[in-house]
């Protein structure tokens, strides 16, 4: 039997009756929290080039202060998440960026903004988006049946891309309307709003459960279990590859996100609203890559969809430092190049984040699902401070090639490894469509 699909679907699991409007509150929520979110990681680089004239290297510390603490917190996150109610985290991690967000702006109207002040708020930002990213993937399985997390999945993931591609959009527009750190005030309301929204949520969680590694449930022995998501991982050989693509990917793209900040900027000569504009007409690659989840799984099976799907995100930055003349042509060439981008990482995120939550106990889940974005996000502060050494040394162009280049090179082995996985993929794609086994 596969390594995979033993703990894919139950009869038990099967047989559990849909939460819609359960499902409809926690996706309107998740929506105006990663839109928020999202967009505050945007705006705080931006601010940095904008409103403190900042170089790409201080650029990149910004963007590692937001992204180092997916790395330290998450594992943590995940035994957390497993032994409380995941819907009070996700509560509380929204209101508390909120509170980060309001403060970074009431200390600006103070008249207090240093740098090291966006670093800090980045770096609570992000430890609490990491708590709220774990809570939020092991709670879905408790709101809908089995045979429809593909679909509740695609539908997470499509609203998860489409934030990502639109909030470069929103944070350019907020802080060319908006004077100075003031920007992050509608981003703000917005998570308020997400955090009071889940008070709606009806749902019952699954209770804890204690195994004999875990005669207690104190918060030394909880602690303690924090290898058990990481041994899950590294023991199924599916997981395994996926985690080590996605690490890679995230790695790379950071450093390409980080140079084309700047790059659009100062080398391109594009107002923060136009570097936002490009990437936030990527959505269109989203939609569509939300609608050709199910066509791929038909005609291609999980495993060619994987490849495909994240070879078309890795190739796409390379257009990135080729994009030249008048600036609708130059706006536009990047705009391509995030709608394949974002076409095929949606797809990725839905089939990876599927077999995931197929794989793990739902004991275990969060843990299991924090040990994979730990790896999995773990180096995207590595990126950020690449990608500001890259165009610091190499020159904002060459450095974009260079991570371009990795990404691609990245996909090539990973691919390889992919198509020689032993996993079950009509057994893995009937079980993700939930068709009878």
């Amino acid at each position: 039997m596969p390594d995979i699909s033993g703990r894919i679907l139950t009869p038990s699991t099967a047989g559990r009756q849909p939460e819609p409007t359960d499902f409809r509150v926690f996706w309107f929520g998740q929506a105006l929290a990663q839109l928020g979110g999202r967009s505050a990681t945007v705006a705080l680089p931006l601010l940095a080039v904008v409103a403190f004239d900042a170089t790409p290297g201080e650029v990149g510390l910004v963007n590692a202060a937001q992204s180092i603490p997916v790395f330290v917190a998450t594992l943590a996150a995940g035994v957390w998440v497993d032994r409380t109610s995941r819907r009070r985290n996700l509560t509380v991690a929204h209101t508390l960026r909120a509170a980060c967000l309001l403060a970074l702006a009431t200390a600006s109207l103070m008249g207090w903004s240093p740098l090291s002040l966006l670093c800090a708020v980045g770096f609570l930002l992000g430890a609490l988006g990491a708590l709220a990213d774990v809570a939020g993937q092991a709670l879905l399985p408790s709101l809908v049946p089995t045979d429809r997390l593909l679909r509740s999945n695609t539908r997470i993931e499509t609203t998860t891309a489409l934030a990502q591609v639109a909030a470069p959009g929103i944070s350019g527009l907020l802080v060319n309307a908006i004077a100075g750190v003031g920007a992050v005030w509608p981003l703000a309301l917005g998570l308020l709003a997400a955090g009071a929204s889940l008070r709606l949520i009806q749902a019952r969680e699954p209770h804890p459960t204690r195994t004999a590694a875990e005669p207690d449930q104190t918060p030394r022995a909880a602690f303690r279990t924090v290898t058990h998501g990481i041994r899950f991982v590294a023991g199924n050989r599916l997981l395994r590859l996926l985690v080590v693509q996605a690490a890679w990917f995230n790695l790379f793209e950071q450093a390409v996100l980080t140079l084309y900040l700047v790059y659009g900027i100062r080398t391109l000569h594009l107002s923060s609203g136009l570097v936002g504009l490009a990437m936030t007409l990527g959505a269109l690659g989203t939609f569509l890559g939300s609608f050709a989840v199910r066509r791929l799984q038909r005609r291609l099976g999980v495993m060619r969809s994987l490849i495909v799907s994240i070879g078309a995100a890795s190739l796409a930055p390379i257009v990135l430092p080729l994009a030249a003349g008048p600036v609708p042509v130059t706006v536009l060439l990047c705009a391509l190049s995030f709608v394949v981008y974002g076409f095929g990482l949606t797809v990725f995120n839905v089939f990876s984040v599927s077999i995931r939550q197929h794989a793990a106990p739902q004991a275990l889940l969060g843990q299991v699902t924090a040990a994979f974005r730990a790896v999995a996000f773990g180096t995207i502060w590595m990126g950020a401070v690449l990608g500001g050494a890259a165009g610091q040394y190499l020159g904002l162009r060459a450095g974009l090639f260079a991570a371009a280049a990795a990404l691609v090179a990245g996909w090539l082995v990973c691919s390889l490894l992919l198509r020689r996985c032993d996993t079950s993929a009509p057994h893995l794609t009937a079980s993700l469509a939930g068709d009878p086994q």
